[in-house]
């Protein structure tokens, strides 16, 4: 894990859990503060409300509420806003990747990995127990979707990218290539001649050739793993995507339905069941 990553999540915990402090002490004195009636009769009322209110933040309340926020709307928050391992914009050439390959390491290799660790951390969280802990179910689902569908256009964004720069890396590789079997040629020709100049300088073309060559192909390859991974991801999340959304209501109720040996066909007679089309023209009445 890089240093920058883990400054950024040391700098979520405590910005988060700042917060969610700020955010609790806030509401209960509103709501201590609306309860205080200007009669001196309902004073000790009061003031056992206010103990009351107060008694709220205990540690468990801060945890739950700390969970939603960092693994929910902060870190979706984060990600649009400050970390700078977003979309890549620019597609590099392959002499610009040798002369900095910084470059490459930071736009292309660090920042993909960083994001599909992350994409797979999201897709491993219990999302049953994530909602059973939360008191405000909806919101913690909405919130667990929205993350979702951000992940999922990111990554066909970035693939989009990868697919630019794996054309220009191609590109180089075969003009690397071909200039390498005309340069063999010529190897042959002024060695044969006793050109020593010629030979020297046809050694470093040579390596040179060669060191763009790999270069690219090297890029290539983990492009490709990249490419490969996130489909896999992508495919993975439609599915939650689709399960999560068309079946928000029986999720937050912690509803099931059982199926019978016979299958579905008593199901959909009391509309127990629908598959995602039938659902969709349901909902349109």
């Amino acid at each position: 894990m890089s240093k920058q990553f883990k400054n950024f999540l040391i700098r979520v915990l405590f910005l988060s859990t700042f917060i969610v402090i700020v955010f609790n002490i806030w509401d209960n004195m509103i709501n201590a503060k609306n309860k205080n009636i200007d009669n001196t009769n309902k004073d000790s009322i009061t003031i056992k409300e206010n103990n009351s209110n107060f008694k709220k933040i205990n540690s468990s309340t801060l945890w739950k509420t700390w969970v939603a926020i960092s693994t929910n709307i902060w870190i979706r928050y984060k990600q649009k806003k400050d970390i700078p391992v977003t979309i890549y914009k620019d597609i590099f050439s392959i002499n610009e990747i040798i002369s900095d390959q910084k470059i490459a390491n930071n736009e292309i290799i660090w920042s993909n990995m960083l994001v599909i660790e992350e994409y797979r951390n999201i897709l491993k969280t219990n999302i049953k127990q994530l909602i059973d802990t939360n008191l405000d179910k909806p919101r913690i689902l909405n919130a667990f979707i929205e993350q979702l569908e951000f992940r999922y256009v990111l990554s066909i964004e970035n693939s989009k990218n990868l697919v630019e720069q794996k054309t220009i890396f191609e590109t180089a590789m075969n003009n690397a290539d071909s200039k390498i079997e005309i340069l063999k040629q010529k190897i042959e020709n002024d060695f044969r001649s006793n050109k020593s100049t010629e030979s020297l300088e046809n050694i470093n073309t040579y390596l040179d050739l060669k060191k763009e060559y790999y270069y690219a192909r090297t890029y290539i390859v983990y492009i490709n793993h990249f490419l490969s991974e996130y489909n896999y991801l992508n495919n993975y999340t439609k599915v939650l995507l689709d399960t999560l959304i068309n079946n928000k209501e029986a999720i937050i109720k912690n509803s099931f339905v059982v199926l019978p040996d016979s299958w579905t066909q008593l199901l959909r007679k009391f509309n127990l069941i629908y598959d995602e089309e039938e659902y969709k023209k349901e909902i349109r009445k």
